[in-house]
């Protein structure tokens, strides 16, 4: 691939805002007590020489992170890094075929996607 310039580096990860269940759909297990915390879910793309996020996209804390990959428009060389909560075949797919390249923790899952 080459030499490999911070720019191009993107990291995605998400992190949960407990709210009250009467605003936001609660997400995880529910408790012993049976009542469960609504919240918000922050995703954000950060792009690893610089501390300011690119994309910060908030949803239902119960919204599913691999949802958020579709809101991303990877341009061609770029290097996305997320978790294996990211898994989204189709749109893996799509990414490499138009350039992207992608690195996470379930890699062997989809070393071969070209």
């Amino acid at each position: 691939m080459g030499k490999v310039s911070p720019g191009q580096v993107k990291l995605v990860d998400s992190t949960t805002i407990s709210l009250f269940t009467d605003i936001l759909k609660g997400t995880g297990r529910d408790p012993i007590s049976g009542k469960k915390k609504g919240g918000l879910k922050a995703h954000a793309v950060l792009p690893l020489d610089n501390m300011v996020p690119e994309l910060i996209w908030l949803t239902a804390a119960s919204t599913n992170d691999k949802d958020f990959l579709g809101q991303l428009k990877p341009p061609k060389g770029s290097i996305y890094v997320f978790d294996k909560g990211y898994v989204n075949y189709s749109i893996y797919k799509k990414w490499t075929d138009e350039g992207a390249i992608l690195r996470h923790t379930a890699q062997r899952e989809c070393e071969n996607m070209k």
